[in-house]
């Protein structure tokens, strides 16, 4: 198949979920046989960090679109929220319209046939109203990050907006849904999820993967280090560190003193700064897998305290790939498929996440007996054979469909 897969960043390097499951996606395209070409938003702070060259290797063309788009969990871009607060569009997508991508998308179509488009909810925006058959690349299922960010949410201004955006998100995922052939779910929970709010879509299971067989394995752990990976550029992170070091810590430390709780990931706002008088709590950058894979291998256990989100969840898949110890939240390890006391542990409840940290800290031998099975189950469903598979599985269905234009309200 010729396909136009479009992307709301370039996917290198690799320094958050959305660019490592586009980088997958396109990895298993290219080795299935598919010309893919790439048409991607380049914010102007990323331009020096571009290079084409690997990204030229798996697709047959590639054009940037320079865009520089606010980050929801990091600015407040008050004028852009207010301005959406009257449109259809929620907020979230409509930062992502472009002049330039919708003249760039509309180029790319009237010079050539594509079987079919490759979208998330949020490139959306910029489609012309009849297009080839679109295939629904589903990170998350947006608008279920809302929904729990609203129960956690106690500002009363905060709480009516993130409410009208909820519906808003709803809606239009709705709305880009059943303009769709075929949508592409990373987990069961979220295919499930889909397959109620557009129930007419076919849903094939996509998941996020983890290459665990080009990960190092370093076991030199550092004593009774907790490490929570993820950029503090996204609130549900920001809100797991915080419900970890407010709640869960002050009881680890009665249980094990010289713990030490790391943070790695990318934090341009310097939002941890409030955590700086806060003992053994510390910071360390990891701005792509790379880097970070070096840090989660030194690391004794890792924690997924999560109580916001949506998807699956990448720091999973790397702490297991690297055979570590991992104690979550049922919401952070959500759609994994890991099993509670065979290669994760998860609990929700504080007290009893502490306990089961400080059990596996003093227990070398059930970390490596989890660890060892959390890395097995990376191995057998999260890799790039499993992805290319069910790729193929959802390509099918755009070819049992009659390849007709289809018309939508969705886009301008």
């Amino acid at each position: 198949m010729r396909l136009l897969f479009l992307s709301i960043t370039f996917p290198l390097p690799l320094s958050n979920g959305n660019k490592l499951r586009t980088w997958a996606l396109l990895k298993a395209l290219a080795q299935e046989g598919h010309e893919v070409t790439l048409l991607a938003f380049q914010q102007p702070t990323e331009a020096s960090l571009v290079d084409e060259t690997q990204v030229r290797t798996v697709c047959t063309d590639l054009k940037l679109v320079p865009l520089s788009w606010s980050n929801l969990s990091t600015t407040s871009d008050v004028t852009g929220r207010l301005r959406t607060l009257m449109t259809g569009h929620p907020y979230a997508v409509e930062r992502f319209a472009s002049d330039t991508m919708r003249g760039r998308i509309h180029a790319y179509l009237e010079k050539g046939h594509f079987s079919a488009i490759v979208s998330d909810v949020f490139m959306a925006v910029n489609l012309p109203e009849i297009t080839p058959p679109m295939i629904l690349n589903n990170e998350n299922v947006e608008y279920v990050i809302l929904r729990r960010y609203l129960n956690r949410e106690r500002n009363p201004a905060k709480l009516i907006y993130a409410w009208l955006e909820y519906k808003k998100m709803k809606r239009w995922e709705q709305e880009v849904g059943n303009r769709s052939v075929v949508g592409m779910a990373c987990s069961e929970v979220d295919q499930a999820i889909l397959k109620v709010l557009c129930p007419s879509l076919p849903v094939v299971l996509v998941p996020n993967i983890y290459e665990a067989d080009t990960a190092p394995m370093d076991t030199n752990e550092e004593l009774a280090t907790v490490l929570f990976q993820g950029g503090m550029d996204w609130y549900p992170n920001r809100d797991g560190v915080e419900f970890f070091v407010k709640e869960i810590l002050p009881h680890l430390r009665d249980l094990t003193p010289a713990v030490k709780f790391l943070v790695a990931g990318r934090d341009p706002a310097n939002w941890l700064k409030r955590f700086s008088h806060v003992p053994d709590v510390s910071f360390v950058s990891a701005n792509d897998a790379t880097e970070m894979r070096g840090v989660a291998s030194k690391a004794t256990l890792c924690v997924v305290p999560l109580r916001v989100g949506s998807g699956t969840r990448f720091k999973i898949l790397e702490a297991a790939s690297l055979a570590k110890a991992i104690v979550s939240t049922r919401t952070g390890a959500e759609g994994l498929g890991f099993v509670h006391g065979k290669d994760i542990v998860l609990v929700d409840e504080p007290r009893r996440f502490a306990q089961a940290v400080a059990a596996l800290l003093a227990n070398p031998s059930e970390r490596t007996i989890l660890g060892t099975a959390a890395r097995a189950r990376v191995r057998k469903y999260y890799s790039l054979h499993a992805l290319r598979q069910s790729v193929t599985q959802a390509l099918s269905v755009v070819d049992k469909r009659a390849q007709v234009p289809r018309q939508s309200a969705v886009g301008v």
